[in-house]
Protein backbone atom coordinates (compact mmCIF):
# COMPACT_ATOMS: atom_id res chain seq x y z
CA UNK A 1 0.00 0.00 0.00
CA UNK A 2 1.53 3.63 -0.62
CA UNK A 3 2.59 5.32 1.63
CA UNK A 4 1.21 8.83 -0.03
CA UNK A 5 -2.63 9.89 -0.77
CA UNK A 6 -3.32 9.08 -4.44
CA UNK A 7 -5.78 12.35 -4.82
CA UNK A 8 -3.73 14.72 -3.16
CA UNK A 9 -0.66 15.67 -5.80
CA UNK A 10 2.25 17.07 -3.85
CA UNK A 11 3.93 18.65 -6.82
CA UNK A 12 0.51 21.11 -6.86
CA UNK A 13 0.77 21.85 -3.29
CA UNK A 14 2.55 25.71 -2.87
CA UNK A 15 4.60 25.93 0.56
CA UNK A 16 2.72 27.23 3.63
CA UNK A 17 3.58 30.95 3.77
CA UNK A 18 5.66 31.60 7.16
CA UNK A 19 6.64 34.80 8.23
CA UNK A 20 10.43 34.28 7.90
CA UNK A 21 11.93 37.86 9.76
CA UNK A 22 10.05 40.38 11.73
CA UNK A 23 8.02 41.98 11.93
CA UNK A 24 9.70 45.34 13.42
CA UNK A 25 9.24 48.66 13.52
CA UNK A 26 11.61 50.46 11.21
CA UNK A 27 10.76 53.92 12.48
CA UNK A 28 8.50 55.50 14.43
CA UNK A 29 7.96 59.32 14.50
CA UNK A 30 5.16 60.78 16.14
CA UNK A 31 2.55 60.69 13.23
CA UNK A 32 4.01 58.08 11.65
CA UNK A 33 5.43 54.31 11.48
CA UNK A 34 6.84 51.97 9.31
CA UNK A 35 6.67 48.15 9.51
CA UNK A 36 8.59 45.77 7.83
CA UNK A 37 8.72 41.80 7.80
CA UNK A 38 9.80 38.81 5.25
CA UNK A 39 8.13 35.55 4.26
CA UNK A 40 9.20 32.47 2.69
CA UNK A 41 6.56 32.95 -0.40
CA UNK A 42 4.84 35.87 -1.69
CA UNK A 43 1.66 36.51 -0.15
CA UNK A 44 -0.33 40.21 0.85
CA UNK A 45 1.04 42.81 2.88
CA UNK A 46 -0.99 44.18 5.49
CA UNK A 47 -0.49 45.60 9.04
CA UNK A 48 -3.68 45.82 11.31
CA UNK A 49 -3.04 48.32 14.58
CA UNK A 50 -4.83 50.02 16.80
CA UNK A 51 -4.15 51.69 20.36
CA UNK A 52 -6.11 48.44 21.98
CA UNK A 53 -4.34 44.88 21.89
CA UNK A 54 -7.94 43.33 21.69
CA UNK A 55 -9.33 45.98 18.86
CA UNK A 56 -6.74 46.30 15.63
CA UNK A 57 -9.85 47.84 13.66
CA UNK A 58 -7.20 49.86 11.72
CA UNK A 59 -5.82 48.37 8.53
CA UNK A 60 -2.78 49.32 6.01
CA UNK A 61 -2.02 47.66 3.12
CA UNK A 62 0.85 47.54 0.56
CA UNK A 63 0.56 46.20 -2.96
CA UNK A 64 0.20 42.09 -3.13
CA UNK A 65 2.97 39.59 -3.87
CA UNK A 66 5.94 40.07 -2.12
CA UNK A 67 8.93 38.22 -0.30
CA UNK A 68 9.90 41.41 1.71
CA UNK A 69 7.04 43.80 3.71
CA UNK A 70 6.91 47.63 3.83
CA UNK A 71 4.13 49.46 5.22
CA UNK A 72 4.05 53.31 6.52
CA UNK A 73 1.04 53.52 8.91
CA UNK A 74 0.24 56.95 8.88
CA UNK A 75 -2.03 59.45 10.54
CA UNK A 76 -0.98 57.96 14.46
CA UNK A 77 -1.18 60.32 17.62
CA UNK A 78 2.07 61.65 18.87
CA UNK A 79 2.99 60.30 22.24
CA UNK A 80 0.64 57.32 22.10
CA UNK A 81 1.44 53.06 22.35
CA UNK A 82 0.20 51.47 19.68
CA UNK A 83 0.07 47.73 19.54
CA UNK A 84 -0.17 45.89 15.79
CA UNK A 85 -0.04 42.54 14.05
CA UNK A 86 1.28 41.83 10.57
CA UNK A 87 -0.97 39.25 8.00
CA UNK A 88 0.84 37.84 4.61
CA UNK A 89 -2.49 35.65 3.96
CA UNK A 90 -5.29 35.97 3.14
CA UNK A 91 -6.65 34.00 5.11
CA UNK A 92 -4.87 34.38 8.65
CA UNK A 93 -2.97 30.96 8.55
CA UNK A 94 1.04 31.02 9.59
CA UNK A 95 1.27 34.18 8.02
CA UNK A 96 0.10 36.33 10.94
CA UNK A 97 2.37 37.51 13.66
CA UNK A 98 1.83 37.81 17.46
CA UNK A 99 0.56 41.09 18.58
CA UNK A 100 3.76 43.20 19.07
CA UNK A 101 3.69 47.07 20.46
CA UNK A 102 5.51 50.61 19.41
CA UNK A 103 6.01 54.01 20.71
CA UNK A 104 5.43 57.02 18.84
CA UNK A 105 7.44 59.92 19.75
CA UNK A 106 5.94 62.95 21.46
CA UNK A 107 5.36 66.20 18.84
CA UNK A 108 8.35 67.87 19.83
CA UNK A 109 11.13 64.80 19.79
CA UNK A 110 13.03 64.20 16.76
CA UNK A 111 12.14 60.47 15.35
CA UNK A 112 16.08 60.37 15.55
CA UNK A 113 16.53 59.59 19.73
Amino acid sequence: MPSHAQNAPTADTAPVLKITHGPTVEFAGSVKAIVAWSTNVSGATVVHYGTDPNDLAQKAMAPWGALTHRVTLKNLQPNTTYYFKVDSTENGSAGSSAVQQFQTKGPNQSASH
